[in-house]
């Protein structure tokens, strides 16, 4: 279960079905489950930082970005 917009649930459940889904339980959060057997790690990792960036306070954010170079 990943986090994400509604737009982007949307539009990972219509281009990569076999991958994505939503169950009507989660239809009103802002969730998408996916299959861990088809699932791209890498798209993985850039949902959990991107996330996190989000939640994260700004101080931690600012000390991974010189750690990480970004």
């Amino acid at each position: 279960m990943f986090k994400v917009s509604f737009d982007e649930r949307d539009l990972l459940v219509e281009t990569d079905p076999e991958t994505f889904f939503f169950t009507p339980h989660y239809k009103a959060h802002q969730l998408v489950l996916a299959r861990p057997d088809r699932i791209d790690k890498d798209w993985i990792r850039a949902n959990l930082i991107r996330v996190w960036r989000q939640l994260a306070m700004k101080k931690a954010v600012a000390a991974w970005d010189a750690e990480h170079g970004q």
